[in-house]
């Protein structure tokens, strides 16, 4: 399944360095709090929200992409959102 904005390098760019922060972020998070993990179904699909208004409304777009694609082939995978304001933030 091909997903598809047609965004420019540097549109790519910074939807890859929110993207990223937001992981880590999350992921610090379950290393903190490891039983938060059973709280996400199998297979879930874990969209993060950034804090970078536009990197979400991307998401946004792709998340409605996804959700065309599992209804056109059966699959039945939901996406989970997390907002960003219930990840901690990571000083740099």
């Amino acid at each position: 399944m091909k997903m598809n904005l047609n965004l420019s390098a540097e549109e790519r760019h910074r939807m890859g360095n929110a993207n990223i922060d937001a992981l880590a972020n999350f992921l610090e998070d379950l290393m903190d709090n490891p039983d938060k993990i059973s709280s996400i179904p199998d297979g879930e699909i874990v969209i993060l929200t950034t804090d970078d208004e536009w990197v979400n409304e991307q998401m946004e777009l792709l998340k409605a992409q996804l959700k065309r694609s599992q209804s056109l082939c059966g699959t039945g995978r939901a996406a989970k959102q997390i907002p960003a304001g219930s990840l901690p933030t990571r000083p740099y």
